[in-house]
């Protein structure tokens, strides 16, 4: 099969000629060159190995020049992990221009100027005042002994006589060479020197930050796509419902969320109004009517047919469906909420109609049902989810409603309760946060995103499971940890929740899925893929002798 990467390495070539500096960066950090580099140059780029070609892996073929003149150089990058396709080529090299730039010091980093208390300092503090009260505590025979003293004496008395003498000596070789590091990593970034004790936590922040390198790229990427108003208008994208990325998925986000519904304007049909009301009877005349139209018509299967209007409704501009339209009435009209879910009963258990319908944006109601945009409705989500509604579909994004809810509009009580709560119930109905949308983000990403946005507001110092939503993903990350092979590696339920048997996967043996016709496995192969490794079974042996060689 052709390699579609290699196919278009002239364009990239040419692109990438614009970006002399960067290209520098690849040769000396990525091809590890350690000559001064005047100038360099791609070659080509491919995402096959080829033996024809001498290419033992998939990567990038760079040449250079030194500083010092002589002729020119070739070296070959490597891209690890391999690319999937041509859509992952620019985020992929943005990403190694980060990486790169930082490592070798071309990264222009903001200056660190303040100093805040690091919440751990309680910890290094309390164990000192514990050392100087058990090595400087009288002894009993002492004429200043006082009785607050005992439990100092009985640890001296109890620990080894090195114990308390080891301490110090830690101490005393340790603290002097952090103060060291401190020092150099100060005058290095120009900073006061007092920022020192907060350097571990900043270090770990700026590790947090290199990793995400690739999703703040593909994020600016899009930023100029659309001011450059690259892909199709938005009129062209309401009549298309294929998956969307970049700067279309971004320009119908802006416009999907700056219209919708007005009932008394586009709810002008019987049966939209019927639905609006909540009146079940004159719903049901309305189908009567309806089926006997097909039945005159001559179909085959009036009902059906009746069920396929049903199911291709659509209302306003936003294309809302029958159960997404169920939903927005009962926000609407709360007085009539139980006549609303009683005609959703109906049209799921007597007419039989599918929950996936989607609107615009390619969302099911489930999706809305559950996203706490624009509500979080446990009671009709339950119903959906009953009719075989999907936590894990996705938008023409590609996102689920995970990625809805861990996009907070705010920090006070209530929204991260309703947060939480619907986060919790779309993990106890199989959903999974891992699920990476059509821009390579996941809904742990935006939690992560957002924890960093809320550690700006609040302080650096709070910890991970104390932010919204945190502890339910940590606590499920755990509860699926425990379970091991017992439960799916997809949605972390087991053969008692799906009733369903729980299959490995055949080539690394180290992980189960739901079996067929669940689509756990498929979903999950794109992160999973990254950890897969064929199984090698465990050798007999005796006496740690590997009984090939004994039989041998």
């Amino acid at each position: 099969m052709a390699d579609p990467v290699a196919s278009k390495s002239g364009f990239l070539c040419m692109y990438m000629s614009n970006h002399p500096d960067t290209l520098v960066a690849y040769v000396k950090h990525w091809g590890k060159v350690k000559e001064n580099v005047a100038s360099a140059k791609m070659k080509n780029i491919d995402t096959k190995a080829s033996a024809t070609y001498m290419l033992p892996f998939q990567g990038m073929t760079l040449t250079y020049t030194a500083k010092t003149g002589g002729a020119e150089k070739e070296v070959r990058v490597q891209f690890d992990p391999p690319l999937l396709g041509y859509e992952e080529v620019k985020p992929r090299l943005i990403s190694m221009k980060v990486d790169a730039e930082e490592a070798l010091g071309m990264a222009r980093a903001p200056q660190i100027t303040t100093f805040r208390l690091p919440s751990s300092t309680w910890i290094t503090t309390t164990a000192m005042a514990c050392l100087l009260y058990v090595t400087f505590s009288p002894e009993p025979h002492a004429p200043n002994f006082h009785p607050a003293f005992l439990p100092a004496h009985y640890v001296r008395t109890t620990l080894p006589d090195w114990a308390i003498t080891a301490s110090w000596g830690m101490i005393a070789v340790l603290h002097p060479l952090e103060a060291v590091y401190a020092l150099v990593v100060a005058r290095r970034h120009r900073m006061p020197f007092t920022v020192g004790p907060s350097l571990p936590r900043r270090t770990h922040h700026c590790t947090c930050i290199a990793m995400d390198a690739q999703e703040r790229a593909r994020i600016l990427e899009i930023a100029q796509q659309l001011r450059t108003g690259e892909g199709r208008t938005v009129e062209e994208l309401m009549k298309s419902s294929d998956p969307l990325k970049g700067a279309e998925a971004a320009r119908l986000r802006q416009w999907f969320s700056g219209h919708r519904m007005v009932p008394g304007r586009d709810i002008q049909d019987d049966f939209g109004r019927a639905v609006f009301f909540g009146l079940l009877d004159v719903l049901q005349e309305d189908i009567i009517a309806r089926t006997q139209k097909h039945a005159k018509s001559g179909e085959s299967d009036p009902r059906a047919a009746t069920v396929r209007d049903i199911y291709n409704m659509r209302w306003g501009p936003t294309q809302v469906p029958v159960f997404n339209l169920i939903l927005l009435s009962t926000l609407l009209l709360k007085s009539m909420r139980a006549e609303h879910l009683k005609i959703a009963r109906f049209l799921i258990t007597d007419m039989k109609v599918p929950v996936d319908g989607t609107d615009l944006s390619g969302a099911q109601a489930l999706y809305h049902a559950i996203s706490t945009k624009p509500a979080f409705d446990p009671e009709y989500g339950q119903i959906l989810y009953d009719a075989g509604g999907d936590v894990n579909a996705r938008n023409r994004y590609g996102d689920t409603a995970a990625a809805e809810i861990a996009m907070l509009t705010g920090y006070d009580a209530e929204t991260t309760r309703r947060a939480r709560d619907a986060l919790a119930w779309f993990f106890a109905h199989g959903g999974n946060v891992d699920m990476r949308n059509n821009d390579g983000v996941s809904a742990r990403w935006v939690m992560s995103s957002a924890h960093k946005q809320m550690m700006q507001h609040v302080g650096m110092n709070r910890p991970l499971k104390d932010t919204p939503m945190w502890d339910v993903v940590l606590d499920e990350d755990a509860r699926r940890k425990g379970l091991g092979m017992d439960a799916c590696a997809f949605c972390g339920r087991g053969k008692k929740q799906t009733g369903r048997a729980l299959l490995a996967c055949s080539r690394c043996k180290g992980a189960a899925y739901c079996a067929p016709p669940s689509k756990c496995q498929n979903d999950d192969w794109k992160v999973h893929k990254e950890k897969c490794k064929p199984y090698k079974p465990p050798r007999n042996t005796y006496l740690g002798v590997p009984l090939d060689d004994i039989l041998g």
